[in-house]
C-alpha cells in the first residue's frame, strides 16, 4: 500500500502531489513549515502523518516510506526520518540552512525579495513559496482525470489537509488568499511588531489532488521590519 501511494505521488519536499484514484490507497496530512530569521538563515520542515489504516499496514509489513530525498543542502541530500508515534506513521524532514541559496528544492521554491525601505525607515520584504512546478508527466495528468476519478479522490482524502505555515521576523502587511476550484482559502495571520508573525494556510487535501496544474498554490506574504530579511532564493 505504501509503495503504491509513493508511486502515485510526486512529493517534492512533501507538497507537490500527483495521484489518481486507481493508485491512491490511503490518506495522510502534510504540514509544511518555513521559518526565516533576520540574518537570512532558517528552517524548512515537512511532516507527513499517515492515517491509521496505512500506519497499521506499514507496521505489520515493516514497510515505511523511503528515506532518500532529492532535497539538497550545499549539494548533499537531506534525509527523511520515519517512525511510529501513537499508532501513526510519521515521516519528517527538517532542513536548517544559513542561506536560501544553500538549498536545492526540486519542483518547489522559496524566495525572499527586498521591496525597499519606506519613508518611515522600515524595510519591506516579500516572501514567496512556490509549489507550482510538477516534477513529471504524471502531475499533468490531473488535468485529464475524469470527474468520477476526481470525485473518488476527494472522498478518499476528505478530512485531510495540507497546512503551510510561515514563521517570519517581520510584521505582516498582507498575505494572499488562495482560490482553488472555486474554493477560497484565507490565511490566518498572527502578527506582532516585536515578536514577528505567523501566517498559516490550511488546504483540503482533496483540492491539492484534484485541482488543475494552473491552480497549484502560490503563497505570498509582504511584511516589514526594522532589520529587514536578506534577499535570497533556493535553487530549483
Amino acid at each position: 500500500m505504501i509503495d503504491r501511494l509513493r508511486a502515485g505521488r510526486r512529493l517534492a519536499f512533501g507538497v507537490i502531489f500527483a495521484a489518481s484514484a486507481f493508485i491512491l490507497s490511503g490518506c495522510f496530512d502534510v504540514q509544511y513549515d518555513v521559518t526565516l530569521h533576520n540574518d537570512g538563515s532558517g528552517t524548512i520542515s515537512t511532516k507527513i502523518v499517515y492515517d491509521k489504516e496505512m500506519s497499521a499496514y506499514a507496521s505489520q509489513k515493516g514497510n515505511t516510506p523511503q528515506t532518500e530525498s532529492k532535497i539538497l543542502r550545499n549539494g548533499k541530500p537531506v534525509p527523511r526520518t520515519s517512525k511510529m508515534r501513537d499508532g501513526l506513521l510519521i515521516e519528517e524532514q527538517i532542513v536548517d540552512f544559513a542561506r536560501l541559496s544553500d538549498l536545492t528544492l526540486p519542483g518547489n521554491g522559496v524566495e525572499v525579495a527586498d521591496l525597499g525601505r519606506s519613508i518611515l525607515g522600515v524595510d519591506t520584504s516579500r516572501v514567496h513559496v512556490n509549489f507550482g512546478k510538477p516534477q513529471s508527466g504524471s502531475a499533468s495528468k490531473r488535468d485529464e482525470e475524469s470527474p468520477g476519478a476526481k470525485k473518488m479522490i476527494a472522498q478518499i482524502m476528505d478530512g485531510h489537509y495540507l497546512t503551510v505555515t510561515m514563521h517570519l521576523p517581520c510584521t505582516v502587511e498582507k498575505a494572499n488568499t488562495l482560490s482553488m476550484m472555486g474554493t477560497t482559502i484565507t490565511p490566518v495571520v498572527e502578527k506582532s511588531w516585536l515578536h514577528g508573525s505567523t501566517v498559516k494556510w490550511q488546504i483540503p487535501m482533496a483540492l491539492v489532488f484534484t485541482s488543475s496544474n494552473k491552480d497549484a498554490p502560490q503563497f505570498d506574504v509582504v511584511c516589514w521590519s526594522w532589520m529587514g530579511i536578506p534577499a535570497g532564493k533556493s535553487k530549483p
